[in-house]
């Protein structure tokens, strides 16, 4: 939208600058003059000529900067590239350690901060469970778009989160800056 008003504001300041341009009095020659011959004489279509003109050349200016306004409010209401972190796969994928309370991978077998050691069945349980209750599923490899309800863009569904239970489509920066 932004776009659209620049273009808008050139071709009114090109149309008023054309209309400035314009001429708004005549010369008559030295037969046809009936008084003060060779002097330029007002003439008022040619002077109302260039009123329309500059009048539709101000119509382009005020709409492109109402536009350009408007795109400029929008444009701000949406996340920025700086404000979404990245997240991984396994940022979906985590469990808390029990000695250190630090976030690991839900596969780890041993905690990368405080050297913990997990028993792989309980790991393996942990892994079985979160896939029967996971709520949250990154979707991998399909095709088609999805609305992210929280940036409210519509984006390829291939590398969004769907969250089951409410049937919903997030993108990750967006699903980890939710509040």
């Amino acid at each position: 939208m932004k776009q659209v008003g620049l273009i808008l504001i050139a071709i009114g300041l090109c149309w008023g600058f054309f209309a400035f341009d314009m001429p708004t009095t005549v010369n008559f020659d030295e037969e046809r003059a009936f008084y003060s011959p060779g002097k330029p004489v007002y003439n008022i279509g040619l002077m109302d000529r260039r009123r329309d003109h500059m009048m539709i050349s101000f119509t382009f200016i005020i709409s492109g900067v109402f536009l350009f306004g408007c795109g400029a409010i929008a444009a701000s209401k949406l996340p920025t590239t700086t404000a979404i972190k990245s997240v991984h796969e396994e940022d979906l994928y985590q469990k808390k350690c029990p000695a250190c309370t630090e976030n690991i991978k839900l596969e780890a077998l041993r905690c990368k901060h405080c050297g913990e050691i997990f028993d792989p069945s309980d790991v393996k349980k942990q892994i079985e469970e979160h896939k029967n209750n996971q709520e949250y599923e990154l979707i991998k490899g399909k095709s088609g778009e999805a609305f992210c309800v929280l940036c409210r863009t519509i984006s390829p569904v291939d590398g969004m989160i769907y969250n089951k239970s409410t049937d919903t489509y997030y993108h990750k920066g967006c699903f980890q800056n939710r509040g």
